[in-house]
């Protein structure tokens, strides 16, 4: 089910000049390599160059090793790094055990 690795680059916590604590992915960190299924989201493809198309979105699931996800982290996928666009879903058994996440990822400028 999850024939694709990506790696997550978790959220942290850092004050800012102003002291007020912001959260983003710390892309100097090692990042976590988790199962996964990633597909494009063929409605946010931009030109890439002459005859190419380039996707600038994926939705990726992420298999239940993941470690815990919110809009600040960074995930890399084929040599790109995503930003999560908004907050992840999370996909539960009858038990409540997680199965999987769900989220979209936006191609960053960062990596």
């Amino acid at each position: 089910m999850f024939p694709h690795t990506v790696y997550v680059y978790p959220s942290t916590a850092r004050t800012d000049g102003d002291g007020n604590t912001v959260r983003w992915a710390d892309l100097d960190r090692e990042p976590v390599p988790v199962p996964a299924f990633v597909q494009p989201r063929a409605s946010t493809e931009t030109d890439a160059g002459p005859g190419q198309r380039a996707a600038v979105e994926q939705t990726a699931y992420l298999s239940r090793f993941a470690p815990p996800l919110d809009p600040w982290c960074a995930i890399e996928y084929d040599g790109v790094v995503y930003e999560i666009d908004g907050w992840p879903s999370e996909h539960k058994a009858l038990t409540g055990e997680l199965r999987y996440s769900k989220v979209v990822m936006r191609a960053s400028d960062r990596g």
